[in-house]
């Protein structure tokens, strides 16, 4: 028998933690308008989206730039949970 167990993993990014704080984040600013409807729309779904696993239809792709700030610090640091 499979258990279920909650998650209780919290984004370290204050940015990510809500619809609310990711419409005035960077990331908010820098997606284009079909990744900001995606990303609100997953919100809607679960509001602890960047706090747990989630299931899509489609594939999600996340591509970042080789060495950049955003791998190492927002992407692989904030959001990965060791």
């Amino acid at each position: 028998m499979l258990e279920i167990v909650k998650e209780d993993f919290q984004t370290q990014d204050s940015d990510l933690q809500s619809i609310k704080t990711f419409k005035k984040s960077i990331y908010y600013s820098v997606a284009n308008k079909d990744d900001r409807e995606n990303v609100l729309r997953w919100f809607e779904n679960d509001e602890k989206l960047f706090s747990s696993a989630i299931t899509i239809d489609s594939i999600l792709y996340v591509n970042f730039g080789f060495n950049t700030k955003a791998w190492e610090n927002d992407f692989k640091n904030a959001l990965l949970p060791y």
